[in-house]
């Protein structure tokens, strides 16, 4: 297994693992700001950087709805393909 790979396979482990830990900490009912703001918590616990509300644009041939966010930055991608 290459470095850029076994990189990549605990990166994902520890993404999830902090998933896992949300979900089974907070089981069901909460509205999902409750989860995104734990998931951040559990995120940044483990070393990860995170970016909440990350604005994005969306391009098309007509104009994009303004004001879009995403719950989580992709930063985490970023870092990832940056190693490849």
């Amino acid at each position: 297994m290459n470095t850029n790979r076994l990189f990549e396979d605990q990166l994902s482990n520890k993404i999830i693992g902090c998933a896992l830990t949300v979900s089974n900490a907070l089981g069901v009912g909460f509205l999902e700001k409750v989860y995104e703001n734990a998931l951040v918590h559990e995120l940044r616990k483990a070393g990860l950087t995170v970016d909440q509300q990350y604005p994005i644009t969306i391009v098309t041939d007509a104009a994009g709805p303004p004001g879009f966010r995403l719950d989580l930055s992709p930063r985490v991608t970023a870092q990832a393909a940056r190693t490849s």
